[in-house]
This record gives C-alpha cells, sequence and structure tokens, in this order.
C-alpha cells in the first residue's frame, strides 16, 4: 500500500549493512585461538584480505564504503560488469558478501559453478535472500572443507535444512535479524501511523 519514509528506509539499510560487516568480521576473527589451550593461530592483516561486494544497490554500497576503511574491496553488478569477468572476481576474494535482489533471474545465481571458483578458506555471506544460492550446491562445497558461510537468510525459515549440519564453525546461521533493530520498529509504526493519517484525511 505504502512504502517505508526515507528516514526508516535508511535505517534498515544501514542496519542490514552493519550486520553484514559483523558477519564478515566474525569469519575472519573466529578461528584466531583457543582460549582453554592458550593455543593461537596465525592471520593474514586485515588490510591485505580481499571484501567482493556483489550488488551495488543500497546495501551493498554501504557494505562497501565502509569495509573500504579495513580491506581492500571490489565489487561487482550486473548493471555496470560484465558476467566473463565474475570468476575472476570471485576466485581471487578472500570473503564474498551477496547483496542482490531475489527474482527468476537470480534465483542460484551462486551455483555449482559459481561456488567452485570460490578459492579454498574463503568464506560466503549471505544476508540477502537464501535462493540466491544454490542450497545442494553449498552443502557440497561446505562438506568438502574447502570454503566457509555465514547466512542470515535462508530457503525455508525457520531454517531445519541440511547445512545446520555444519553450524556454528564452517556454516555460521543468524535467525534472519539483519535488519531487526527497535529503531527500525519504531519506525515503520511511525509510517503507519502517518499513511492512517493521510488516508484519513483523504477521506474527509
Amino acid at each position: 500500500i505504502c512504502l517505508p519514509s526515507e528516514k526508516t528506509k535508511r535505517i534498515i539499510f544501514e542496519e542490514t549493512a552493519n550486520f553484514t560487516i559483523y558477519l564478515i568480521m566474525r569469519m575472519i576473527y573466529d578461528r584466531n585461538g583457543d582460549f582453554e589451550s592458550w593455543q593461537k593461530r596465525s592471520r593474514e592483516y586485515l588490510g591485505k584480505l580481499k571484501v567482493l561486494v556483489i550488488g551495488q544497490g543500497n546495501i551493498g554500497k554501504i557494505v562497501k564504503n565502509k569495509m573500504e576503511l579495513f580491506t581492500e574491496v571490489t565489487t561487482f553488478d550486473v548493471s555496470t560488469n560484465q558476467m566473463n569477468d565474475l570468476e575472476g572476481y570471485i576466485s581471487t576474494a578472500d570473503i564474498i558478501t551477496l547483496h542482490i535482489p531475489l527474482n527468476s533471474e537470480t534465483k542460484s545465481f551462486i551455483d555449482r559453478e559459481k561456488l567452485s571458483w570460490i578459492k579454498n578458506d574463503a568464506a560466503l555471506i549471505n544476508t540477502s535472500r537464501g535462493p540466491i544460492v544454490d542450497e545442494d550446491a553449498l552443502f557440497d562445497e561446505i562438506n568438502s572443507g574447502r570454503i566457509r558461510a555465514a547466512f542470515d537468510v535462508f530457503w525455508n525459515e525457520p531454517y531445519k535444512g541440511k547445512l545446520t549440519c555444519f553450524e556454528p564453525n564452517q556454516f555460521l546461521m543468524t535467525p534472519h535479524v539483519s535488519s531487526t533493530c527497535k529503531d527500525f520498529i519504531e519506525g515503520l509504526g511511525h509510517d503507519l501511523q502517518d499513511f492512517v493519517v493521510k488516508l484519513t484525511s483523504s477521506q474527509n
């Protein structure tokens, strides 16, 4: 019937981007050491890591701008890049984060072939829509031990699917909460009140 206000939309864009960055950092720093054994594991300097942001809509642009403060960032968007170039982008990235809408053309956009391009020990982040990634193909790649992933969105929700067996070390899961913050919910409430007032006024 109506869209959220620009203020409310800004909150959801910012908060989803912030949560995406949290998942990226979790994947980078999650395996640094073991407290009980006091074992430390070496890691690459954060500034050397390469983050690929697929999709340069509202959220993807924010993720790019914020992650550029920490890492090397490249972007891919079907409106500005050639599909033939995607393999090169994916194969060199340490982190790949997805920010594209779900439609008939993007369902299983990240398919078995594209997953095979991801280099060993890289991580795939998804805070957009689950079906953008082929579930069976992702299962096989994670099961091989080659890659890791962090998803906030799934093919069916609440998710009870096959990838739960890898949680949390190889497949980190959060329950579709990337945009869920108090200010966003309050913003929607205010937007609804404004809509009701406008609707009532137009009928008088």
